[in-house]
């Protein structure tokens, strides 16, 4: 599984906006298009469905983050110190 390395200065109190999440994952093409698939239920982290696009999430490492029923990855988180 791939892994995607999100950068701790994306988050906000440890919290990222979902739509941002799926698109920086690289996943989708656009941010319009995250928008999209969450609204149909085609995202899920953990095994978690989402269904609202303004829905901001915790973020920690290691969470599986699914488009769809092929596109997976596993996000890391970078911290700047």
């Amino acid at each position: 599984m791939e892994e995607f390395i999100l950068s701790s200065e994306d988050l906000t109190d440890g919290k990222i906006w979902l739509v941002r999440l799926v698109y920086l994952s690289s996943l989708v093409e656009t941010p319009a298009e995250a928008r999209r698939l969450i609204s149909q239920g085609f995202v899920t982290i953990d095994g978690q469905r989402f269904l609202d696009v303004n829905e901001h999430i915790s973020v920690r490492d290691d969470m599986t983050l699914g488009v769809g029923r092929f596109s997976f990855c596993k996000i890391k988180i970078l911290n700047y110190s």
